[in-house]
């Protein structure tokens, strides 16, 4: 996960997988504001996918704030995926990666009464 400059993130939630600091290792804790730029990844052990099933893992994190004027972008890659145990699976491989899903960031501001 890429977030750009001027955003700030907080991990409410890793749902069981490890998060890390690009590049550092270092873990990403819960519930700590975590400011961009920065690039984060994130990994999941001992998953069981069965024979043509699916794998779903929901993180759930808020958007602390953002100093950016318009519309800026938090890309999330899946890069790779890795058998746990590779001498003791049948792996098939997985299309489609590298995979992408970007989330648009647009601060917004509403007046409550109409603005002069």
């Amino acid at each position: 996960m890429d977030v750009p400059s001027g955003i700030t993130v907080r991990f409410l939630d890793l749902s069981g997988c490890e998060g890390y600091f690009s590049g550092s290792g270092n873990p990403i804790l819960t519930n700590v504001d975590v400011p961009g730029p920065v690039g984060l990844d994130f990994i999941c052990k001992n998953i069981i996918v069965p024979a043509g099933g699916v794998f779903l893992k929901y993180g759930s994190y808020i958007l602390v704030s953002s100093s950016v004027v318009g519309i800026t972008t938090i890309t999330n890659t899946i890069v790779k995926v890795e058998p746990v145990i590779p001498e003791a699976q049948v792996f098939l491989g997985v299309s489609n990666i590298p995979v992408s899903a970007n989330i648009d960031v647009e601060l917004v501001q509403i007046c409550q009464r109409p603005c002069v």
